[in-house]
């Protein structure tokens, strides 16, 4: 971009805590910029980096205006360009296809180095703007062959959006578009500096205002390049700085914990909230099914008291393993649970209905699935093409013999198919057959089902992402067949999980809030070996518990310890020995 070509406009940025109203106040400013310019009703983009943000924003403002991730605001930016220049749109690759391009990059080139190493190196080059002259001959070229692999398949992964869209964005005809736009930056602590900043400075310089919004206290993902310090550096000079301190969510109890837990924005946190005479408690138990029983006392308790409701309390731990395993603890007890962020129609959603008829020709050799299985997903077999093959009959396995015995019968798509389910037959049975965990079962029938790889190839990645939560979800059940069952009762049953317990991990909590939140917290300090890591600890403790609006309560088990930042509550600790 030329710099004397820069409109820069101001610059203003909003720290704020907790429960401060920052995604409030950031779409109140767009309400009023709209209200005063309704003509740039297209030039006011309000961006975050997850989905939940963008969503709420989208549903807050009842549609007026869209929350953009920066991800699918770039998205759209690539798309236009590429319509422009009337060439096909690339495919998005999702984590794991990432993941297997790369190690095979990493054993062509560096074969004798270790492979998450050089992922790594990958990483700190696209995502924390390390030079690619500070690594050897081996990996520039690994990494630089992935690159290729991705351009000559016409794909992305996701990190390379981002990368396109700023390429883009030095041309003219592209970052003129942005004249006078009114750019609104949510989350802005967990901003890149030398990816999503990149794209947002330049940006800025065409811009009318550029309003930022952050909670320092709240920068957990350093992970994906996350540099609050260094990117406040990156600031024009003159960006007008404000400070939200007064929280409007929680209580003067969890305030007070919060203020302990956060860095120095927290520490002026104040509460607007009457005080309900409850301190935030801290428990601690011998073992985790003991912190299970606690915890399900306290909430009969605070039940009884408040007359809040399950949906009304969450669970929040750091790891999902945690969760799965208090899950099935509460389910031990009779008491319902909810993963957060999950659809409650989840076990009726057409890929895990489809999954589970997959299960079902596994165990149970069920030609009745075959029908829904062999076009799924997107109607990719023509009509008459599938009459030709069964006609007015349900299809059966005879039917898929006959097809890929005599190809030169049906089309190419209907041949291909029945030769990979009648395969799917033959390794679902040696899987099931062999001395395997069933965690390692289910994953191996995932991909000899090659369902996910159907569902990336159509950029369905939402529903192939609902395919590995269910694979994930059997370590809550005694054995794969069990969870099969379970399966089918989910989907032929007429009940909606709304009403159960939230689980939640820190990270995903960010954004929610209920009444009574549980932490299940462990020890974790002795992993962090720099200050960041204890930084980055904290931060996600503090995110945990400021998810509470009044209720706030803490678990630890003997035996593992506790985090060194809860000392400030030794005075507060109870032994549950019950």
């Amino acid at each position: 971009m030329n710099e004397n070509d820069e409109k820069t406009g101001a610059c203003i940025l909003t720290e704020g805590v907790a429960g401060a109203g920052k995604t409030t106040a950031a779409i109140s400013s767009a309400d009023d910029y709209l209200a005063e310019h309704p003509e740039k009703k297209n030039k006011v983009f309000l961006l975050t980096l997850t989905n939940t943000g963008a969503k709420e924003i989208t549903a807050r403002t009842q549609m007026r205006i869209r929350g953009n991730t920066m991800h699918s605001f770039c998205w759209s930016l690539l798309k236009t360009q590429y319509a422009l220049k009337n060439r096909s749109i690339p495919k998005i690759i999702d984590e794991p296809v990432s993941k297997k391009y790369m190690l095979d990059s990493i054993r062509t080139y560096c074969p004798n180095d270790d492979p998450e190493t050089v992922c790594r190196c990958f990483q700190e080059i696209r995502v924390f703007g390390r030079s690619e002259e500070e690594y050897s001959k081996e990996i520039r070229d690994a990494y630089h062959h992935y690159l290729t692999r991705l351009q000559t398949n016409n794909e992305l992964d996701f990190n390379r959006i981002l990368e396109k869209a700023f390429l883009e964005l030095q041309k003219p005809e592209v970052y003129r578009r942005y004249d006078g736009a009114y750019i609104i930056c949510d989350e802005t602590q967990d901003f890149s500096p030398f990816l999503e900043w990149k794209i947002i400075d330049i940006l800025r310089k065409r811009a009318d205002c550029l309003m930022l919004y952050a909670s320092p206290s709240q920068e957990i993902y350093p992970f994906r390049g996350a540099d609050y310090s260094l990117l406040k550096k990156m600031l024009p000079q003159n960006t007008e700085r404000r400070t939200l301190s007064e929280s409007y969510r929680c209580v003067p109890e969890v305030v007070e914990v919060a203020r302990h837990l956060g860095g120095e924005d927290a520490s002026k946190m104040v509460s607007l909230l009457n005080a309900t005479g409850i301190s935030a408690k801290w428990y601690e138990s011998a073992n985790s099914s003991l912190s299970i029983r606690m915890l399900i006392n306290t909430f009969e308790d605070i039940r009884g008291r408040e007359g809040i409701k399950p949906k009304d309390a969450a669970i929040l731990a750091r790891s999902s393993s945690q969760l799965s395993v208090a899950a099935r603890k509460l389910e031990m007890y009779g008491v319902k649970t909810t993963r957060v962020g999950s659809d409650p129609n989840f076990y009726k959603s057409e890929p895990v209905r489809r999954f589970t008829d997959y299960l079902s020709i596994a165990f149970a050799d069920d030609e009745k699935c075959l029908d829904a299985v062999f076009n799924y997903p997107g109607d990719a077999i023509n009509e008459e093409d599938l009459i030709v093959l069964r006609g007015a009959n349900r299809l059966t396995w005879s039917h898929l013999n006959e097809a890929a015995e005599n190809p030169e019968k049906y089309s190419p798509d209907v041949s291909s198919r029945a030769r990979c389910l009648l395969r799917f037959r033959e390794k679902a049975r040696k899987i099931l057959d062999s001395s395997l965990s069933d965690e390692q079962k289910i994953c191996l029938i995932r991909d000899a089902s090659g369902l996910c790889n159907l569902l990336n190839e159509q950029l369905m990645l939402s529903d192939s992402r609902k395919i590995d939560r269910v694979c994930s979800e059997i370590s809550m059940h005694r054995s794969l067949e069990m969870y099969w069952r379970y399966l089918i009762d989910k989907i032929s049953s007429d009940d909606v999980e709304d009403e159960g317990i939230n689980l939640c991990t820190y990270h995903s909590s960010k954004g929610r809030e209920w009444d009574t939140v549980f932490l299940l917290e462990d020890e974790n300090s002795t992993f962090c070996k720099t200050a960041q890591d204890m930084m980055v600890a904290r931060n996600a403790a503090y995110v945990a518990c400021t998810r509470a609006r009044r209720n706030l309560l803490i678990s630890t088990e003997t035996q593992k310890g506790y985090p060194v930042y809860f000392d400030f509550m030794k005075g507060k600790r109870r032994v549950w020995y019950q």
